[in-house]
């Protein structure tokens, strides 16, 4: 990629940490996505849209997308090494991510 292409996603990244650092989430969303429309495989992008997603379901409640944007950014940089300095990061969102879309299943009178 270019280093125009590398500027503007180093600039998106910052105006979107700004956002979340304003508990502006669903604007730091919109910005993680855009960024990540150019740069689909950037580690850090995917695990910051991921962190936002997860922080405005828990600020504002859980919107419809919400599990899909998680899951398809976290699958997308699922090949992350584990001796990658973002791997801690990765999996310790991946299990905040389960935790918060897990299935409620009590309460629901299912007989199995």
């Amino acid at each position: 990629k270019s280093a125009a292409g590398r500027k503007k996603v180093a600039d998106m990244t910052k105006s979107g940490i700004d956002s979340y650092d304003k508990k502006n989430y669903s604007e730091a969303i919109g910005t993680f996505k855009n960024a990540i429309g150019i740069f689909p495989s950037h580690v850090g992008l995917n695990l910051n849209l991921v962190q936002a997603v997860l922080a405005e379901a828990k600020a504002n409640g859980e919107k419809v997308g919400f599990e899909k944007l998680c899951r398809s950014s976290l699958d997308r940089i699922s090949t992350i090494a584990d001796n990658d300095p973002q791997y801690a990061r990765y999996m310790h969102l991946r299990e905040q991510m389960e935790e918060q879309f897990k299935l409620d299943m009590d309460g629901l009178d299912i007989e199995l």
